[in-house]
């Protein structure tokens, strides 16, 4: 049955992203050996907090319709469910964003002038894989990546 190996996919899908990532840094910005661990540890680190954070936004879409759905609605609870799950968003970004900065940090100033342009890229693939939820695996964007270098 394909059942069973959905959960391993999940995860296989944020170490593949992770490489992904890290082949294309190590490639594009040259990294040395030391800041290519630094970033992998980074990008480990950064992967397991969005996993974390996706869990929660993900579970707390799930209190939704019960409330939606009682007799009468309670407004409260909704409005308040929303800005919990705002805010679980931003945190989302935020992360993403804050391990940009992360990388960006362990690269020199020659580095940094290359990164500028991957960085709106991988924000765009949500760095680790956080649009794979919605069903596309991210991978149609990498084909797009690969063929023009417009960012120069």
């Amino acid at each position: 049955g394909h059942g069973e190996t959905r959960g391993h996919s999940e995860m296989r899908g944020h170490s593949e992203m992770i490489q992904h990532h890290l082949e294309q840094l190590t490639q594009h910005l040259k990294l040395s050996e030391e800041q290519r661990t630094q970033a992998q540890t980074l990008m480990r680190t950064h992967a397991k907090e969005v996993i974390r954070l996706t869990a929660e936004i993900d579970t707390m879409r799930l209190d939704m319709p019960p409330l939606l759905e009682a007799d009468p609605v309670d407004m409260a609870k909704v409005k308040q469910l929303l800005q919990t799950l705002a805010a679980k968003e931003a945190d989302l970004r935020l992360a993403h964003l804050t391990a940009m900065q992360d990388i960006r940090k362990l690269l020199t100033p020659e580095q940094q002038k290359q990164f500028r342009p991957m960085q709106s890229q991988m924000m765009a693939h949500g760095m680790m894989g956080h649009d794979g939820r919605m069903g596309h695996d991210g991978r149609m964007g990498h084909e797009k990546m690969k063929r023009g270098p417009k960012a120069q």
